[in-house]
């Protein structure tokens, strides 16, 4: 994923991507890279269900654009969405090589 310019650009991930049928994995890690060069970078889990509710689950902001590593835990179950929200302010989110874990260690 990559956003510049102004305003949000938003990924959600779909966790029936990684969970069963109805299922219910539990905890899980997602781990991934990312640069911010000036904006930010919000990571929410969203309830799968009319009139969603959002926990926010990582909040990263930056504008040294360097590449950096993210790790948080987030509940893996088809109930949920991840939801990926880039806000650049003055110059771009990047996000890359997105992987999925049991644990964030």
């Amino acid at each position: 994923m990559s956003s510049s310019g102004r305003g949000n650009a938003d990924l959600i991930v779909p966790l029936e991507l990684l969970v069963p049928h109805n299922g219910d994995l539990g905890n899980m890690c997602m781990e991934f890279y990312y640069r911010i060069r000036g904006g930010s970078l919000n990571v929410y889990q969203v309830t799968n269900a009319k009139g969603y509710r959002k926990e926010s689950k990582l909040r990263l902001s930056d504008s040294q654009g360097s590449w950096k590593k993210a790790r948080m835990t987030f509940r893996a179950s088809q109930k949920y969405h991840l939801l990926l929200r880039a806000t650049p302010s003055s110059g771009s989110v990047d996000i890359d090589n997105v992987r999925f874990c049991d644990t964030c260690n």
